[in-house]
């Protein structure tokens, strides 16, 4: 079982205080992310 992440939450998404969204550096420095996921969350892009 994975440990949720204290800044992204696992979404992979961190949101700065400033409302500024950037990608979880933490979460992808650790393989955590699905850089090939079929159906990316909250884009509306299907594959």
């Amino acid at each position: 079982m994975d440990i949720e992440c204290p800044k992204c939450k696992n979404t992979g998404i961190v949101k700065e205080k400033d409302g500024s969204v950037h990608v979880c550096w933490d979460c992808l420095r650790n393989g955590k992310l699905d850089v090939h996921s079929k159906n990316p969350p909250d884009s509306n892009i299907k594959l």
